[in-house]
């Protein structure tokens, strides 16, 4: 969203990536950047990258995201659990970039899964979660999403998830400034 309204031109490379298959892209190409979910702590994924930067977008702890009103969670809960957290109903995000896969994947570990609904389209996945439709995984900085009619519950971890922007360290120092200046212009945004 933030990229159309600021009329930014993404190339989108395959979805089906990995964050280690798009660091490769940037070591071989100094001007491809990538903007997408690390789990913390992320200069780990960095090791065999020597030559590409980073700025942290943020960080946050995961969260469900669940229809303020909602029936499928206990009311005024203020965390969960993991194991609470795998019985719920998911809704579950299928395009693009997600940042509830690796959450997904830290809830699988406590309990079998219970995804209601594959959904292609975000705004239909928060109208479905704003009726109770089900509950969405993500961070409580979600780009572009807080609402009264949502409720951002934290889950019980030590699991972190950050947005980062990264680049290679050769990348036009004009560029890099306008890089930074995007990463001031989201954190703007999300607020």
């Amino acid at each position: 969203t933030y990229f159309q309204e600021n009329n930014i031109d993404v190339i989108l490379p395959d979805l089906l990536y990995t964050n280690e298959e798009y660091l490769r892209i940037i070591d071989k190409d100094k001007y491809a950047v990538l903007c997408n979910f690390f789990t913390e702590p992320a200069e780990d994924s960095f090791t065999g990258h020597p030559h590409i930067r980073f700025f942290k977008i943020f960080s946050s702890k995961p969260c469900i995201i669940a229809a303020a009103n909602s029936t499928l969670v206990p009311a005024k809960i203020k965390e969960i659990s993991l194991k609470e957290a795998a019985r719920l109903p998911f809704l579950r995000y299928t395009e693009g970039i997600d940042q509830g896969l690796p959450i997904f994947n830290l809830l699988s570990k406590h309990g079998q899964l219970n995804i209601v609904h594959e959904v292609s389209n975000v705004s239909l996945l928060v109208s479905m979660i704003k009726c109770n439709k089900g509950v969405g995984l993500g961070t409580k900085s979600t780009l572009g999403y807080t609402s009264d009619m949502l409720q951002f519950i934290p889950i019980r971890t030590d699991f972190r998830l950050s947005l980062l922007l990264c680049y290679h360290e050769t990348l036009p120092e004009k560029l890099v400034d306008s890089l930074r200046q995007m990463h001031k212009e989201l954190i703007e945004y999300q607020r």
